[in-house]
Formats: C-alpha cells, sequence, structure tokens
C-alpha cells in the first residue's frame, strides 16, 4: 500500500472506526479521510481520536460532495458508519443513514472503480433457524428481529439483487469487543462488566441461558486493512467460530482485573423481548476460504487474550 493512498473512513468518530485508522498508521498510512456525523454523540468521542494521525474530520454532509471532487484520489472507502442501536424505533433514520447512504457509496464507488469495503451484520440472522451460513442461496431464509437488523439486510439483499457480491466486501460482523467508550448505551459487556467491578458492584446478567460469538475489534481492523489490496470479494461472516456465554466473558473480565466474581440474574428487559439474539455463532467455512485463496496472514487473537488486551486499554484510560 503506497503512501499516497488515499482512504476514506466512513464512522471516523466511532469504536471500529478508531481500530482501523491506528491499524493503517501501523502501516504508514496517514492520508485518511474521516466522515462522521457533526452532533452530540460524536463530539463526545472526539476523545477515540486522540493519538491518531489522518488528514481531516469532515461532516457526513460533505461525503457526497467530497466523493466528487476527490474520486481519482480515493484508493478505498472502508463503510462503518451506521445507527447501530438494536432499540431505536425511528425507521427513517434507520433506512436514510444505513440503507440509502450504503447504497450512493457502492454505487459510487463501483462506478468510479474504487475499492468497497462495509460493515454489515449478524443481526440480520435474527432467530433463523439455518446457522448463520452466509450462503447467499440461504439469504431469503434470515429473520431480523429490529430495525437495525432490518436495515442492514436490505444493503445485504441490495447486494445480492443487483449482482454486486462479487466486486465489494461486506463483513458480517458478529459481537464486536474491545475498549468502545464511544457507544453510550451500546457499549459491549466487557467495558460494562469492567466499570462494575471498578465500583465493586454486583455484575448483572439475564436469567436466561445466551450465547454470542464475541470477535475482538482489532481482529476486524487487521482484517479489513489486510483487505484493502486483496481481491477478496463477497459477503462474509466475521466472528470468531465459538459461542461463550456472557456469563464466561465476565468471569473472564473479573480474571484480567484480579477480582472475585459477582453476579446477580436479573430478567431480560421488556424493550429486548423479541428483539433479542439468545444465540450466535458465526459459520466460518466461506471466511476460511478467503484466508487460504488470497493468502491472508491472519488469524483471529483468543478470547482470554483479547479481554486481557481490552482491560489493559480501559486502565489506562483511568491515568489520562
Amino acid at each position: 500500500m503506497g503512501c499516497e493512498d488515499l482512504i476514506v473512513v466512513t464512522g471516523g468518530a466511532g469504536f471500529i472506526a478508531r481500530c482501523v485508522v491506528r491499524e493503517l498508521n501501523l502501516k504508514n498510512i496517514t492520508r485518511i479521510v474521516l466522515f462522521d456525523k457533526y452532533d452530540a454523540l460524536t463530539l463526545q468521542n472526539l476523545e477515540n481520536l486522540r493519538g491518531l494521525s489522518f488528514s481531516s474530520l469532515e461532516s457526513s454532509e460533505t461525503l457526497e460532495a467530497f466523493l466528487e471532487t476527490e474520486k481519482d484520489q480515493i484508493k478505498c472507502v472502508i463503510h462503518l458508519g451506521a445507527n447501530s442501536s438494536t432499540t431505536g424505533t425511528d425507521a427513517r433514520d434507520y433506512l436514510e443513514n444505513n440503507y440509502e447512504l450504503s447504497k450512493l457509496l457502492v454505487d459510487f464507488c463501483l462506478e468510479e472503480k474504487i475499492r468497497f469495503i462495509y460493515a454489515s451484520s449478524a443481526s440480520i440472522y435474527g432467530d433463523s433457524a439455518q446457522e448463520f451460513d452466509d450462503d447467499p442461496k440461504k439469504f431469503a431464509e434470515n429473520r431480523p428481529l429490529n430495525l437495525y437488523a432490518w436495515s442492514k439486510y436490505l444493503f445485504d439483499q441490495y447486494i445480492y439483487e443487483n449482482g454486486l457480491e462479487n466486486s465489494v466486501l461486506g463483513l458480517r460482523l458478529f459481537n464486536v469487543f474491545g475498549q468502545d467508550r464511544s457507544k453510550g448505551d451500546m457499549q459491549c459487556i466487557v467495558t460494562k462488566a469492567f466499570d462494575k467491578i471498578l465500583l465493586k458492584k454486583k455484575m448483572e446478567i439475564f436469567d436466561v441461558e445466551s450465547s454470542r460469538d464475541f470477535v475482538f475489534v482489532k481482529d476486524v481492523a487487521r482484517f479489513i486493512v489486510e483487505s484493502i489490496h486483496k481481491p477478496s470479494y463477497g459477503i462474509v461472516n466475521f466472528g470468531s467460530g465459538k459461542a461463550t456465554t456472557f456469563k464466561e466473558v465476565c468471569e473472564m473480565v473479573y480474571e484480567a482485573m484480579e477480582q472475585s466474581p459477582y453476579f446477580e440474574e436479573i430478567s431480560i428487559p421488556a424493550q429486548l423481548m423479541g428483539k433479542y439474539q439468545y444465540y450466535t455463532r458465526s459459520n466460518n467455512n466461506r471466511l476460511t476460504e478467503m484466508l487460504k485463496k488470497h493468502r491472508y496472514n491472519f488469524s483471529f487473537t483468543p478470547l482470554r487474550d483479547a479481554i486481557k488486551d481490552t482491560v489493559v486499554e480501559l486502565k489506562g484510560l483511568l491515568c489520562i
């Protein structure tokens, strides 16, 4: 990757984008333009950008004009921006931000022959019984459970129905975790557990047995950056391939903080009833084929090691 490549990252002040920019910087890539909404959440998240090298942070409202002006310079668009709340009720917001904007970006990139990498979501599987299979032939079997999931489903469908799958790279992300102070109420279980333990409070977990596929944000970033110059295409699952209970994850956080576990079981909140995935596990068959075919230098970080890394980062923030 040349040092003059221009990389565009949407959702630029967010959780995953921070790690992508850091990974690009490690490869001496600093010609990066970030786009995000100029709203209260973005202002709160500016701390994410501390210590990173990039050209500028711009308002999402200027994205379309910027692309047209700089299209001859852009090597890749990494589309991470989205309304990621799973409990929202404003359908127009989800459709405009997660669907319409995504369509605009992919159409532009393919017209201008610009690499397009985007974040899909394992939420599109919902409570379907097809074992989280990313085979395009099984796409119609999926049953999204909330507006966020439906907005992601619709864009994946747009890719399939318009024959674009072999021209883009979409990562169907499972439960991404790491140091995610930027996500407010949507913080991952590791950050939430850290805060509870720090305050010597009990960790509340649902009284129903639920397991998720947890994937480390730094693994997501490493894969995205390595993919910029790989001829890898399609929409593929991106998770560890293992399901872990929330209680087990919390126990690893307690271990990393050298504290004794302290739990209380609670009922699942009413707003999550009927909208909650009780089990996820990535079927990585197609991802594994992609890694081998294109000779990626990639492997997933063991969960316990990733949690320890996250705890170290969270502790570091206490000293700032």
